[in-house]
Formats: structure tokens, sequence, C-alpha cells
């Protein structure tokens, strides 16, 4: 079996793409990526030129009605200023140690509860 090279992107339906996008630009800093003509709600967020993250509105084309998501993992240095800078977003937010694995972990929540 070939091992998968490279995670591409996480496509995440949301009630309101435009709110959703501010949120994680504002509190985790990615920035706006490419966005197409389409007819429908849509924002992919850009990490280093990468299109990373692709918000659809709900009852776009494609949107099944399923599951969620439980979480997304990303990496950030200087641990204790993101989390200053996320006690002063005012995200909703839960730390969690991983001795395991030898990582501190802290799970920001969208306004619709998706945790990155």
């Amino acid at each position: 079996m070939m091992p998968v090279e490279l995670l591409r992107h996480v496509t995440v339906f949301t009630k309101d793409v435009e709110e959703t996008s501010k949120f994680l630009k504002t509190a985790l800093g990615f920035t706006d990526g490419y966005t197409s003509g389409v007819d429908f709600p849509l924002a992919w967020l850009s990490c280093r030129e990468q299109s990373v993250i692709h918000m659809v509105g709900k009852d776009s084309p494609g949107d099944t009605g399923g599951g969620h998501i439980d979480h997304v993992a990303v990496n950030r240095s200087d641990y204790l200023g993101m989390k200053a800078h996320l006690d002063a977003c005012g995200a909703t937010q839960k730390e969690k140690t991983q001795p395991k694995f030898g990582a501190h972990q802290i799970f920001v929540e969208t306004p619709e509860g998706v945790q990155l």
C-alpha cells in the first residue's frame, strides 16, 4: 500500500463562511487563499501560500448533511504567545497535555464548534 504523502486540505461545511473565515484569520493567522467565481459561499484559507482549509456554505453543492470534523491539528511555535493571542481574541479553547507524545495542545473552537 502506498502511504499518504501529504494532507493537502480539509473542507469544512459552515453556516456562515464569512464569520468562520474571519475567526480563523484573526485567531490562528490564516490568510485568504484562492476563491473561484462560484455561485455559492466559499472561502479558501492559506498557510504559507498553500490553501489548507476550504470552507463551504451549508446547503451548497456537495453538502451531504452528514457528520462533522472533530478536530484538525496545526503546528505553531511560541506556545505562550499563541495562548496570549487566543485569550485576547476571546477564542473558546481548552488545553490538553499528552505526555506520551511530548505534546501540550490548545484546542480552539470555531463559532460553530469545529476544533482546531
